[in-house]
C-alpha cells in the first residue's frame, strides 16, 4: 500500500511560497490596529525584509504596505 503524497502548492515564479502568504495574511488580518513592520513581517517567513517586500508584491500584486491599508479601509467601511 502506498502512501499519497501532498503537491506542493504552487507559487508565482520569485513570489512566495503559498504557506508564506498565508502566515504573512493572517498575521497582518488578526493584527489590523496594530503598527507592523516590514522586518516583523519577514520575520515571519524567514526572508529578508527586502526579499519578502518582492516576493510578496510578485504573489499578492501589491506590497505589503499597499494590502495592510486596502483591508484597513475595507473594515473602516
Amino acid at each position: 500500500l502506498a502512501l499519497s503524497r501532498a503537491k506542493p502548492l504552487p507559487r508565482a515564479p520569485g513570489g512566495l511560497a503559498a504557506w508564506q502568504v498565508r502566515r504573512a495574511t493572517a498575521y497582518m488580518m488578526n493584527n489590523l490596529d496594530s503598527e507592523i513592520g516590514l522586518a516583523e513581517l519577514s520575520a515571519l517567513v524567514g526572508l529578508s525584509p527586502t526579499h519578502f517586500c518582492t516576493a510578496f508584491r510578485q504573489s499578492t500584486g501589491q506590497p505589503p504596505a499597499a494590502w495592510l491599508l486596502e483591508r484597513r479601509i475595507e473594515r473602516a467601511k
